[in-house]
């Protein structure tokens, strides 16, 4: 009998946050913001938004004051400028090692935030703010740098790349 319990990105990426101290309940009540799984289906983005600066606040303490002017987005530029210090630190974190390479291939997963490839972002941010928290309670625990790309879930990434280049040659064909 196999006691393992098969979970998909979507439930680790929840059970991470929870264990990361995300109120759902406090943006459920105060903005309605539902955490469905059927709400990563279609995009929402302010919700999506709100885990994104949650989880990249949670990696990096000092970044808060990059997001001081943009977060939460009011208008057009500030919401460009969110998306724009989100894909610039996630970057950061690829290069560094802290996430896995081609966590985010462009910018568009950060305009159109649903689907597989924003979950599996979410998922590895929420992996990592684990790892730092972890860190901040034992400063002396060694825990490595993994690559924290799922084997089972490359298909996400070939999916990915195959999505950004069927988009970069749409868009020279125009």
């Amino acid at each position: 009998m196999n006691c393992f319990l098969k979970l998909d990105d979507y439930d680790i990426t929840m059970n991470n946050l929870k264990l990361l101290n995300f109120d759902f309940n406090k943006f459920e009540k105060e903005k309605g913001y539902l955490y469905t799984k059927q709400s990563f289906l279609k995009p929402n983005n302010n919700a999506m938004y709100t885990i994104i600066f949650f989880l990249l606040t949670n990696i990096d303490k000092n970044l808060s004051e990059q997001f001081t002017f943009c977060y939460p987005a009011t208008s057009i530029k500030e919401l460009k400028d969110f998306k724009e210090i989100s894909f610039t630190h996630i970057k950061k974190l690829e290069n560094s090692g802290m996430l896995p390479k081609d966590t985010i291939l462009g910018k568009s997963v950060l305009d159109n935030p649903c689907g597989d490839r924003f979950v599996y972002l979410i998922r590895v941010l929420s992996d990592c703010a684990l790892l730092v928290k972890l860190r901040e309670i034992k400063p002396n625990l060694k825990l490595p740098m993994i690559d924290l790309v799922d084997i089972n879930n490359t298909n996400i990434i070939n999916n990915s790349k195959k999505a950004m280049m069927t988009h970069i040659s749409l868009q020279k064909n125009k």
